[in-house]
């Protein structure tokens, strides 16, 4: 069973989020995305869970895609989300 995990930096310091990635890698984590949340950079993670591990709740912090009617990076508008398909 795998175990998922995150993190972040501002998208203007990616060594610092290089740094973390390291860090988190040396406890067998690896990347499995890296994606834009507002101004941060955040690294999704996972790894194999062990079998004495315990389950847990905790739930890595939630990313969130652009919202309707949020600037763009070069200044545009995102789309709204596409209607939902007819009964």
């Amino acid at each position: 069973m795998m175990e998922y995990s995150s993190v972040s930096a501002s998208s203007y310091d990616i060594p610092t989020l290089v740094a973390r990635v390291n860090e988190r890698a040396a406890e067998g984590w690896r990347v499995v995305s890296v994606v834009a949340a507002g101004a941060d950079a955040v690294a999704l993670l996972e790894r194999e869970r062990s079998a004495d591990a315990p389950v847990t709740t905790e739930v890595a912090a939630a990313v969130v895609g652009p919202q309707p009617g949020a600037r763009t990076p070069r200044g545009g508008r995102e789309p709204p989300p596409p209607a939902p398909p007819a009964p």
